[in-house]
């Protein structure tokens, strides 16, 4: 599941200061992206019909500068 991946992902990269070029390469396509943002959906979050998302987020360089995980 990608819920159980995204826990692997942060324990194992630094994505902060990413260039988007190599979030796309790790990543592959967001399922969702505006200039400075890429969302990846996450599917089910085991807890009841909850689902989630990873939120990365550029800087004018186009670096990752945030993550963000949400469910809900």
């Amino acid at each position: 599941m990608r819920w159980d991946m995204m826990n692997s992902l942060r324990e194992n990269y630094t994505l902060t200061g990413m260039s988007k070029p190599e979030i796309l390469q790790l990543l592959g396509k967001p399922d969702s992206a505006i200039k400075s943002e890429f969302r990846y959906f996450l599917g089910h979050t085991r807890f009841g019909i909850n689902t989630g998302s990873l939120t990365l987020k550029f800087d004018d360089a186009d670096k990752v500068v945030t993550i963000n995980v949400y469910q809900g």
